[in-house]
């Protein structure tokens, strides 16, 4: 369907980026640099926001908030139809 193929491409796209911000934090946190990411496309303002206030004695604990809001976007697209992916096998993901 068009309907679900949309919703799969969105969610695609929202964790490729949420990765790319997981990853750039993570080398930011062990080099001191700092490191491009894709985009921000897909995160609402607020979430934009509180990533951007954190400071840089903050990056491991940032690190764990995008690896929640990845974690969340998953489980929320269990439910919707996107990921209709055996219990079993989706679990994996958590380990």
């Amino acid at each position: 369907k068009p309907d679900d193929e949309e919703k799969v491409q969105k969610f695609q796209r929202l964790v490729i980026r949420l990765m790319s911000l997981l990853y750039g934090t993570a080398l930011e946190t062990l080099s001191g640099d700092d490191f491009e990411i894709i985009d921000a496309e897909g995160l609402d303002m607020e979430s934009q926001r509180f990533v951007a206030e954190m400071g840089c004695e903050t990056r491991e604990v940032k690190c764990e908030v995008i690896m929640q809001w990845i974690q969340r976007s998953i489980v929320d697209n269990i439910g919707n139809g996107v990921l209709p992916i055996a219990p079993p096998i989706l679990s994996r993901v958590f380990q």
